[in-house]
């Protein structure tokens, strides 16, 4: 060992400056040369022999004497020695680099067997042995796969368009998907034993080489050992997934589930049902079992090649060729997953809406009302027909039945629902389907599956919507109030849904993607920045604002209604009025008991945040519509505090109904309105004008107008600036 730890210096030219291998076989007792070759020799032909056993753990022994055979042949063969003059020097410039780099010292006498231009033979025959044994593995595995796929194709050849029917794709790729499980098992399970073999093996180049004599061989890494480990079942790889990709280009089956789409779609905007027609589309959700298996199968090589990439030291691929050909695979793969799972989240969507329980309910009112209209015009032409009496007295018998028994239905979903089965329903698919997307770990994919899945809430959702509000809305209001409020329910469980998806896509995001471009990618596909989810929320609101908006139009008269006893109410009053207005209210007590019994109906069906929206509209409302009265009366200083009162009492009322909103600043102008009606004196009105900290809602013109309301002010001499 000191022979092969002293340092190698460049040959000379000058014999007398070098000593031969006689000589240092000599001076350190090592074997002669010919010895060292005949153990090379021996040991390089033993270890050839012993893999035909297929006996691992000699192969390992052999292979790894064999590798370290060869280095010390390499460093005592290469060697030239210097002679005793070079040696003393050496020696003295050795021990002033100690008095000056202690530290570095240590790091200089350590020599590596690197740059020889030779081959590890020893690590060459381990690495074909490890080959041979993934040949052994993997070889068996593809038949399986091949013959069980001809006997699946041959099991469904019997059926039309057999080929393309979707339990022979499932039972297929699931063939496949197994097949994969086990290649790339074996491939990660032997440049695993491979690498901890190497580490294993080679710990006594530190433990006695380094630690000794400050000299180390060349260990096995696993650089070496994973890629030919990796290249050896490329060809097996690449066979499983051309197998997968023929199932899935399949343009026949894509054209199924488009037209399917476009049929169930026609059903809904046509507020139709038809039997014959969902049941030849339903068995088409079957392609979710096979999404499933695509997405493992994604999931899968994502990892194996994470894995391939981290033991070889590299993360760029083109290091690794056949890790690009893979990856150009699984790529083409996901791209037709992609058209897969959109087709299925758009199937399945349009299933929710068309199965709905809300939905329902309106179709059987719609046909309804169109069985009325046909009745009377039946009955009007054929009236003057005496043998059609009993015909018609019986249909008017059915139809008051159907009548009775739609009155019922409605009460009681209108009594048991505040939303329908469909919202539920929608985000529990869109769920599956994007969790399965990053499932996949394959960012692409999972970007493009997120954004063609959010279409479909502007292109089927929200057009679906606006035709029910629009039609419960058209004529009757009060019978089809209830229903317009679920339907504007089921909008604003939409938008809540929307946030706690987006937390929660997010958050499996950074669970499953370790690469921080990933993570960016697919959460700014999640944010919408302008598109996807924020595009539906906005619309939602939009939506949500004017249908509310619709509903105080359609209760203004009521709401007018209410207010009007406060025009006849007096408000110049005295010291005896004011004290019996406090016992016998003329005004807002009964406004309020009206009012309540006014906006329970939607109290009890709206969910809270549709609820205080109406309440924020109907506040402005009511505020409005007081101003103006205002204006049309007279009043003294007791019927302006009086008036406060009665605003006050208002303005509590509503704060009290409503869940998490104050709607206190609506009646803002209102307020100060009123104030000016309770000053002592008109000049009053300049201790507040001019304060910094109170903001006016009125301008110079109104609050004359307001002060001029008094029936004991005068205004003309006023001056605000």
């Amino acid at each position: 060992m000191e022979a092969i730890s002293k340092p190698i210096v460049t040959p000379s030219t000058n014999d007398n400056n070098n000593i031969t291998y006689n000589t240092m076989y000599e001076k350190y007792h090592i074997p002669p040369l010919n010895k060292i070759e005949e153990l090379y020799q021996i040991t390089r032909s033993k270890t050839e022999e012993t893999m035909r056993t297929n006996n691992e753990q000699s192969v390992i022994q052999l292979s790894l004497i064999l590798s370290i055979v060869q280095q010390i042949k390499y460093k005592l063969v290469s060697r030239n020695i210097p002679n005793q003059q070079q040696q003393q020097q050496q020696q003295q410039q050795q021990q002033q680099q100690q008095q000056q780099q202690q530290q570095q010292q240590q790091q200089q006498n350590i020599i590596t067997f690197e740059n020889s231009g030779e081959e590890d033979e020893g690590l060459i025959i381990y690495i074909q042995f490890q080959r041979k044994v993934i040949l052994q593995d993997s070889g068996p595995i593809i038949k399986d796969m091949l013959r069980i796929n001809q006997q699946l194709l041959e099991s469904y050849s019997d059926g039309v368009n057999s080929l393309n029917d979707i339990k022979f794709k499932v039972k297929s790729i699931d063939n496949c998907l197994m097949a994969l499980k086990k290649v790339l098992s074996s491939v990660v399970q032997k440049v695993s034993d491979s690498i901890r073999v190497g580490n294993d093996q080679w710990r006594w180049n530190d433990i006695i080489l380094f630690e000794k004599y400050k000299t180390k061989l060349v260990e096995w890494n696993s650089n070496n050992l994973t890629l030919p480990l990796h290249n050896q079942s490329a060809k097996y790889l690449d066979q499983i997934y051309s197998i997968i990709l023929e199932k899935l280009k399949d343009s026949n089956l894509l054209k199924k589930l488009t037209d399917a789409n476009i049929s169930i779609e026609d059903l809904i905007n046509n507020f139709k049902y038809s039997q014959c027609e969902i049941e030849l589309i339903q068995p088409l959700l079957g392609i979710d079992e096979l999404l499933n298996q695509i997405s493992s199968i994604s999931e899968i090589s994502e990892r194996y090649i994470s894995y391939i990439q981290t033991h070889c030291n590299t993360s760029t691929n083109k290091k690794i060729p056949e890790l690009n050909d893979m990856k150009s695979k699984i790529q083409e793969i996901m791209t037709n997953y992609s058209s897969f799972e959109t087709q299925y989240f758009q199937l399945s969507f349009s299933f929710s809406i068309y199965n709905d329980d809300l939905r329902r309910f309106i179709v059987n009112q719609m046909n309804h009302n169109n069985n009325n209209n046909n009745n009377k015009n039946v009955h009007q032409s054929q009236q003057h027909q005496h043998q059609h009496q009993q015909q018609q007295l019986q249909q008017q018998q059915q139809q008051q039945q159907q009548q009775q028994q739609l009155q019922q239905q409605q009460l009681i979903f209108e009594q048991e629902n505040n939303t329908s089965s469909m919202v539920d329903n929608i985000f529990f698919v869109f769920r599956k389907v994007a969790g399965r997307a990053i499932s996949s770990s394959n960012s692409p994919t999972t970007c493009a599956v997120i954004n063609l899945t959010l279409a479909n809430f502007d292109m089927i959702y929200m057009p679906y919507f606006e035709n029910l509000l629009e039609y419960n809305y058209s004529d009757d209001f009060d019978k089809k109030r209830d229903i317009f409020l679920i339907i504007l329910n089921n909008l604003t469980l939409t938008k809540e849904y929307i946030y706690k998806v987006k937390d929660q896509l997010k958050e499996t995001t950074f669970l499953k993607f370790k690469d921080e471009n990933d993570r960016k990618a697919i959460t700014m596909c999640i944010e919408g920045n302008g598109d996807g989810f924020s595009t539906v929320t906005k619309s939602i609101d939009n939506i949500l604002k004017d249908n509310i908006k619709k509903i105080v139009d359609v209760n203004s008269p009521s709401l007018t209604r209410l207010i009007w006893p406060f025009r006849n109410t007096n408000y110049e009053i005295g010291d005896e009025e004011f004290e019996n207005y406090e016992i016998n209210d003329p005004f807002v007590m009964d406004f309020l008991s009206e009012l309540m019994a006014l906006l329970q109906p939607y109290k009890r069906k709206f969910i809270a945040e549709n609820f205080d929206q109406l309440i924020h509209l109907v506040s402005t409302f009511i505020a409005k519509t007081i101003e103006d009265f205002i204006m049309q009366k007279r009043f003294n200083q007791l019927g302006g505090i009086q008036l406060s009162k009665d605003i006050r009492k208002i303005i509590d009322f509503l704060c009290n109904i409503t869940t998490q909103q104050n709607i206190r600043h609506k009646f803002t102008r209102l307020s100060q309105v009123v104030h000016l009606l309770t000053f002592d004196k008109v000049n009053d009105i300049l201790e507040y004008w001019n304060q910094p900290d109170y903001k006016w809602n009125l301008n110079v013109l109104e609050i004359k107008l307001v002060l001029g309301r008094r029936s004991d002010f005068n205004v003309h001499n006023l001056n605000l600036k």
